[in-house]
């Protein structure tokens, strides 16, 4: 029982996580490219959402609604209403897409740093040691290659 829970351990450790960022400069940068393109988005909706807001309303003036004060009253509530649940909604897309950003980098940043590591290594001690990356991460045709490459040596 011992061996099984040690064993299982060890391949805990292996793919144990030091650091949330792997490239800092690089992952800000992803990061922030998903945040700025979610609020530009974002931002171009609520453009359109004011623009027809402001459309409904003059509407309802030329339909000569502004002698039913309850008619306003009713609207500007749920203007407000829908304009709490557009921020709300902002503020959890930001929130989604800065995560998914940490994500796709961390996918990027882990096999270049593998593949770097790999090659400074070889460079230094004419050993190539294999590079391995894990199941979700990207440029694994990459890394076969490189591996096939130094196999064939």
């Amino acid at each position: 029982m011992t061996k099984f829970k040690s064993m299982n351990s060890s391949k805990k450790q292996k793919y144990e996580r030091k650091s949330i960022l792997i490239n800092p400069g690089f992952q800000y940068r992803i990061i922030g490219y998903m945040i700025l393109f979610t609020l530009i988005l974002l931002g171009l909706f609520m453009l359109a959402f004011d623009h027809f807001e402001k459309e409904l309303l003059v509407q309802a003036s030329f339909l000569n609604l502004k002698e039913h004060p309850l008619f306003f009253d009713f609207l500007t509530k749920q203007i407000h209403s829908l304009q709490a649940m557009i921020g709300l909604l902002c503020i959890a897309s930001v929130l989604y897409f800065g995560l998914g950003g940490l994500i796709v980098s961390h996918r990027l940043a882990g096999p270049i740093y593998q593949i770097k590591k790999n090659l400074l290594e070889f460079k230094k001690n004419q050993k190539f040691k294999r590079i391995v990356l894990r199941d979700k991460d990207y440029f694994k045709d990459l890394a076969d290659v490189i591996n096939d490459v130094f196999d064939s040596r």
